[in-house]
C-alpha cells in the first residue's frame, strides 16, 4: 500500500549526449517509501546523472506524475535494493489512482 511522502528517482541522459534522440528508451524510474531507501541507493549509484523528487501531498504527487509522464516513463520500480535489483513494479496508472483517492472524492 503506498502511502505518503513518496521519493521518486529518475536517471537522465547527459545533456551533450549528440546520440540522444527522442526515439531513444525510456530511462530508470524508482520510487522509495522512505528517506533512508532513497539515500542508500543513491550512495550505491554515484554514477551517471540523476534526478530526485518527494512528494508529501497530492499536489506534489501530480507534478512528479506529469514528470515522469513527459518522460514517457509508465513504470517505475518500487523499494528496489541498492544494486537495482527486486522491488515491486509500480505502474504510472497505480499512482494516478493514488493520487485519485488522495483528492477525498472531489470531482
Amino acid at each position: 500500500m503506498l502511502t505518503l511522502p513518496l521519493w521518486f528517482v529518475t536517471e537522465h541522459i547527459q545533456p551533450t549526449n549528440p546520440e540522444h534522440t527522442s526515439e531513444h528508451e525510456p530511462g530508470t524510474a524508482l520510487a522509495f517509501s522512505s528517506s533512508s531507501r532513497l539515500f542508500k541507493f543513491m550512495s550505491a549509484n554515484l554514477g551517471g546523472e540523476w534526478k530526485m523528487e518527494m512528494a508529501a501531498d497530492r499536489d506534489g504527487l501530480v507534478i512528479v506524475i506529469a514528470d515522469l509522464h513527459r518522460l514517457q516513463i509508465g513504470s517505475l520500480t518500487f523499494n528496489c535494493e541498492n544494486d537495482g535489483s527486486g522491488g515491486e513494479p509500480l505502474a504510472l496508472a497505480d499512482l494516478v489512482a493514488f493520487a485519485d483517492s488522495l483528492s477525498g472524492g472531489a470531482k
